[in-house]
């Protein structure tokens, strides 16, 4: 289990904010020398988001309200709650929150390294998930969900899914399905 009070904050590369790791490859990554990384941070005001060269990312809004974005200086779309938004980190993206300040989901993806997908579940009683090929981690975004084992899991508290296992999670709660592979894989 990854719980959310175990995480250190981290600054940005840019400085403009702080985020907490879920998981990341390497796990000891310097300042941007990460092969992928999941992370969640608080968006509170307008933001310019940390520019990495080839470099693949997907967010999550978790908070009230979503998210609106702008690449390249020009307004490009309105990203709702739970809503999954994909672009190129060189793109120049900016962040501006849309009703109440909270947490964003982000997954970046080294270009050539993996390939990711981010999606968004409902557990409405029960949600089984499966490992895969590479990585998989189950986020909670909202709600509470319990493992087989019992283990609760509360908002921003993450599973990580070895490859061929299989969670059963109960509850009442929206999880993002975090998927890294290898290059050779089809997604």
């Amino acid at each position: 289990m990854l719980f959310a009070r175990n995480r250190a904050p981290r600054a940005w590369k840019n400085g403009s904010g702080t985020t907490t790791d879920v998981a990341a490859s390497p796990a000891d990554y310097l300042l941007d020398d990460f092969l992928w990384r999941v992370s969640i941070a608080t968006v509170d005001a307008p933001v310019q988001l940390s520019t990495y060269e080839d470099v693949d990312r997907w967010i999550v809004p978790m908070g009230r309200g979503g998210i609106d974005i702008a690449e390249r200086g020009r307004f490009t779309r309105r990203v709702r709650r739970f809503a999954v938004h994909e672009f190129s980190t060189e793109d120049g993206v900016r962040l501006s929150r849309v009703g109440t300040p909270g947490p964003v989901l982000s997954l970046m993806v080294r270009r050539g390294v993996g390939m990711g997908t981010v999606r968004v579940r409902e557990v409405a009683g029960r949600l089984q998930v499966s490992g895969d090929v590479g990585t998989t981690l189950v986020v909670v975004l909202d709600g509470t969900v319990v493992t087989e084992g019992g283990v609760a899991l509360a908002a921003e508290d993450a599973l990580q899914l070895a490859p061929a296992e299989v969670a059963v999670l109960g509850g009442q709660a929206q999880v993002a399905v975090v998927r890294v592979r290898p290059p050779n894989f089809a997604i």
